[in-house]
């Protein structure tokens, strides 16, 4: 702090009062000293929120979130000078650090918000104050926290609550089997349509979550008064968010599902779909690679005995699975077209013989397992 002060290019700083005897008495008049500094950040984020103009459309749900709100912010961006949350930064700390970048230039605001236990979502709405609010899904997630999916569902549409306190319209995937009971007029449940855009856009490469999250973003601006040309020149470029449903066509004989970047047992069915889907276009071989579902509590056993069941049903040629809850639920499932890494490193030296063969592979699994180490023996490195 006393670096950044001392190079003239802060002309202030918030600091814990632990630390106040450290700070000289030359800077001090340039500090605000404070018990608490997360608190001071959440209290400046909501000055920021209660003093701007701009539109805030807060974006949640159990999976998708990242991948709506990056659509979201493409086809918003030549119409409004738009704030969006950076990468995942969507707790305690990236939520407020993005709402403090609402100016009077800012129209709009575009804000990624997870969950890890009750009383998130509340603690979140309290800064954010949507004036549009989306839920991409509900589903099993951070189930060491949060349970089971009742309380997911009650957490998650708190969202819904403060955005329809404001009086403003709420959406959601029609075909979300949760979300479609949320009770309010202000509800959109919005039917997964790209047909009338399909000329903008090589919907080969968008997997069917991916479609939904898109169609999800393009009804959002609409709303948000984005016109439809405007809309289609975006979509002339746009494309899935990397490690998020990205298909990759190496060569004509292999394809890859790039679903890596997080896993949990609603999306890990929403990739078999998109497996089943492109398997119905053309029967190739299938190869699954699957890393551990992580932060699924008690339950997380069961989830990954389903899981693998489920893969089972699609007739993969070869099952790799990585992590020890995978490793675990396979040993009640003897085959042999299944492989056993206890981690990433162990797959990729174990799968190089497999990079030349011609099929269809999925990858996916939770970012702790890693699994864009086995995407970089394939000779992709963009993931």
């Amino acid at each position: 702090v006393l670096e950044i002060l001392s190079s003239g290019k802060c002309f202030g700083a918030i600091v814990s009062a632990l630390f106040e005897k450290d700070i000289p008495p030359a800077f001090l008049n340039n500090c605000l000293v404070v018990p608490d500094t997360d608190l001071a950040h959440r209290y400046a984020a909501k000055h920021f929120r209660d003093v701007s103009s701009a539109k805030v459309v807060a974006i949640g749900g159990s999976a998708g979130k990242t991948s709506t709100k990056e659509f979201l912010s493409e086809l918003c961006q030549s119409t409004f000078n738009c704030i969006v949350t950076e990468g995942s930064q969507n707790g305690d700390q990236g939520i407020p650090k993005t709402l403090e970048e609402l100016s009077a230039e800012v129209d709009l605001a575009i804000i990624e918000v997870g969950i890890d236990s009750p009383g998130d979502m509340k603690r979140h709405m309290e800064i954010v104050s949507p004036d549009l609010g989306v839920l991409t899904s509900i589903g099993e997630e951070h189930l060491e926290f949060l349970k089971n999916v009742e309380t997911v569902y009650r957490e998650e549409t708190q969202l819904f609550d403060a955005t329809v306190a404001r009086g403003g319209k709420c959406f959601a995937p029609e075909a979300d089997q949760y979300l479609k009971n949320y009770q309010s007029e202000l509800l959109v449940l919005n039917k997964t349509n790209l047909i009338d855009f399909s000329m903008h856009l090589d919907l080969e490469l968008f997997p069917l979550v991916a479609q939904q999250n898109l169609s999800l973003a393009i009804a959002v601006a609409f709303e948000l008064g984005v016109s439809e040309p405007a809309i289609r020149e975006a979509l002339e470029n746009i494309r899935p968010v990397e490690g998020r449903g990205r298909i990759v066509k190496l060569n004509s004989a292999q394809t890859l599902i790039l679903d890596h970047y997080n896993s949990n047992p609603a999306s890990l069915r929403a990739s078999f779909d998109t497996v089943k889907q492109r398997l119905h276009m053309k029967t190739v071989p299938l190869y699954l690679f699957l890393g551990d579902m992580l932060e699924l509590g008690d339950g997380s056993l069961n989830f990954h005995k389903e899981l693998l069941l489920e893969a089972q049903k699609l007739k993969p040629e070869k099952v790799i699975l990585v992590g020890t809850e995978f490793s675990k639920a396979a040993m009640e499932f003897p085959s042999s077209n299944i492989e056993v890494f206890s981690n990433v490193t162990e797959a990729a030296n174990g799968i190089e013989h497999m990079t030349e063969w011609p099929g269809l592979y999925l990858f996916k699994g939770s970012r702790g397992i890693e699994l864009e180490k086995l995407i970089h023996a394939f000779g992709v490195f963009d993931t």
